[in-house]
């Protein structure tokens, strides 16, 4: 085993010095102290050091002291500045406003509170307060809609039959069920569209009658029509053939009635206008007592009735076609089953005579007219109404008369002064 050779402290390597430099007269070695100067890079040129002056601390504060503001130095003088318009300061002058702290607060409370009250009332109205209607149809519930402050349940219920209605045709419609709401409250989840409800409760909801209208003639149902529409074609292709340019108005002559009445759509019959029209349009044996005046003769008699004159004598026992006035015949023929009367205006002119005025003159002889102003005739637009029964004329009578000129006088001088040969 090699033998250990022991090393002296004298071959150690020296420690490095990290004690502070050696301190000035008048200072205690091994304690460090604030440098009077900071040293300076030197350049290699110049071996001593730039030293800068440390301006000295500020004086100690005693309790209760605050240090003083240092004012800022006062600048130069402005450049002078190029003329023009000069900026506003105004949003400078309100910035620096100093505001009072409390009157801070105070409003920034206030603004907090309202704010509260706010959420406060719309939370409680939210829980509290109405926001849809409930829909009934009887006591059925049919669903939810949303509030509305001008919707009744009359307006609600009305608005389903118009809606029923206007599926069904324009038809008037009865119902048995009643459309009533409610005010209370749900969530926007549950509430419907308003359109969707109503739809539901024509589609679903309602029984209902529509109103068909029946012809009677006679007290005997003729047809059964499902719409006004129809009702009104039938009338107009009745009473077509007795129009004509002059007619006003045509009306049906007795026997004519239509009934209302309310029928279920699915398990009714009703009546095409067509059908309904060939089943009025038909004729039927009538017996009319005509009484003969001033100009008629047989053949004029027999086409007012549409029928022959061999059949008019046979009918009366007649072995000659001589006929008086104020004698009766009685007529056969094939009458309409519904007899239109119809109401004719016509316009014509009629001249209205001119007046004669005579003036008397005491200086003219007797019996020497003078014509002083030659008169003439004036006119005038007379309305009369012309009343029909199958085009058979039965009275007319005058609506107006409107005079279109007036008529200008004849004025006639006539002397009273006796002739000189009877003066003699």
């Amino acid at each position: 085993m090699a033998k250990e050779t022991k090393k002296s402290f004298a071959s150690l390597p020296k420690p490095i010095d990290l004690s502070a430099p050696d301190a000035p007269e008048g200072k205690k070695k091994g304690r460090r102290s604030a440098p009077d100067s900071a040293p300076v890079a030197v350049p290699r040129d110049n071996p001593e050091p730039r030293r800068v002056p440390i301006p000295p601390p500020p004086p100690p504060l005693r309790p209760g002291d605050f240090p003083k503001k240092r004012r800022p130095q006062r600048p130069g003088p402005m450049p002078p500045q190029p003329k023009g318009r000069r900026k506003n300061n105004m949003l400078r002058r309100i910035t620096r406003i100093r505001i009072n702290p409390l009157i801070l607060n105070v409003v920034g409370w206030s603004v907090a509170g309202i704010v509260i009250i706010a959420l406060s009332i719309w939370f409680v109205r939210g829980l509290l307060v109405d926001n849809a209607f409930a829909v009934y149809l009887d006591d059925e519930f049919i669903g939810y809609i949303a509030l509305m402050e001008d919707l009744t349940s009359e307006a609600f219920h009305e608005e389903a039959l118009l809606s029923l209605q206007a599926q069904r045709g324009n038809v008037r419609v009865r119902v048995d069920q009643r459309v009533t709401i409610q005010a209370t409250r749900t969530a926007a989840r549950n509430r419907e569209a308003r359109g969707d409800i109503i739809a539901r409760i024509t589609r679903e909801g309602f029984t209902f009658d529509i109103a068909a209208f029946a012809i009677y003639v006679n007290n005997e149902q003729q047809a059964l029509l499902r719409t006004q529409s129809d009702l009104n074609h039938v009338e107009f292709m009745l009473q077509e053939p007795w129009w004509n340019e002059n007619t006003v108005s045509a009306e049906f002559v007795g026997g004519w009635e239509i009934r209302t009445m309310y029928v279920c759509p699915d398990e009714t019959e009703f009546d095409t206008p067509d059908s309904a029209y060939f089943r009025l349009d038909q004729t039927v044996e009538q017996l009319y007592t005509y009484t003969i005046m001033h100009g008629d003769t047989l053949g004029s008699i027999a086409i007012q009735f549409g029928t022959r004159v061999d059949e008019i004598m046979g009918r009366n026992d007649l072995t000659t076609s001589n006929i008086f006035p104020g004698e009766t015949l009685q007529i056969y023929t094939q009458m309409p089953l519904l007899s239109v009367r119809t109401f004719d205006e016509i316009h014509r002119d009629e001249p209205i005579e001119a007046p004669t005025d005579t003036r008397h003159n005491a200086d003219m002889p007797r019996g020497v007219p003078n014509i002083i102003q030659q008169g003439h005739s004036g006119l005038a637009r007379v309305t009369e109404r012309i009343t029909r029964v199958n085009g058979v004329e039965q009275s007319r009578e005058t609506l107006e008369a409107e005079t279109i000129m007036e008529p200008l006088p004849h004025i006639i001088e006539e002397g009273t002064a006796e002739p000189a040969s009877d003066r003699r």
